[in-house]
């Protein structure tokens, strides 16, 4: 499964390449002049941004930073490149998870605490750092599991085979009697149980 966002000039996550912690700081006096472009590959992402799910590989970033009235914005996307294993045929795939990133960076005064997507900064801070909020659309990007593709039909919980593959001849599991009544108001039955039919 890949997803990918498609812009020709997003850095493409095959391409690994090691970057110190300055490529993640700006200076706040440069914005003051013109917008700045971040465009990474960061192969060892953890290095940079700390505490990352333990699978993720690579994380490409494209993103605009510009200084407004109300303080930096930093906008672009993400993409988080990962192994995984789909949960229904345990098929080996590669997540390619892209996700639209917005953050403010404002002072510390304006920032309320249920402020969303807002990073204060401190007085006299000379540089904002983009890892806490990289850090943190990365984590929201990672996926609680993988499926190789909406119509895996999974393995077998009988034998096992992989049934994209091949067919077995398991008997099919025995209904729980305890959903009848809810199988009859699936097919439109107006029958209830302990009441009984003219």
């Amino acid at each position: 499964m890949e997803k990918s966002s498609g812009g020709k000039n997003t850095p493409q996550p095959g391409r690994r390449s090691n970057f110190g912690k300055t490529h993640l700081r700006l200076s706040l006096k440069a914005l003051r002049h013109q917008p700045k472009r971040v465009a990474l590959v960061l192969g060892s992402p953890g290095r940079l941004l700390g505490q990352l799910p333990p699978a993720v590989q690579a994380v490409s970033l494209d993103l605009t930073a510009d200084k407004g009235a109300g303080g930096v914005n930093a906008r672009g996307t993400v993409t988080v490149r990962a192994p995984a294993v789909c949960r229904r045929c345990l098929n080996p795939l590669t997540l390619l998870e892209t996700g639209e990133m917005s953050a403010w960076f404002r002072p510390a005064s304006n920032v309320g605490p249920e402020a969303d997507g807002v990073w204060p900064v401190d007085p006299g801070t000379q540089a904002i750092d983009l890892a806490p909020a990289i850090r943190e659309e990365v984590w929201l990007l990672y996926p609680e599991f993988a499926e190789c593709g909406g119509d895996c039909q999974g393995l077998c919980p009988g034998c096992g085979v992989k049934l994209a593959d091949a067919t077995c001849s398991c008997p099919l599991p025995e209904p729980d009697p305890r959903w009848a009544a809810l199988r009859g108001r699936s097919t439109g039955s107006d029958h209830q149980p302990g009441v009984a039919q003219d």
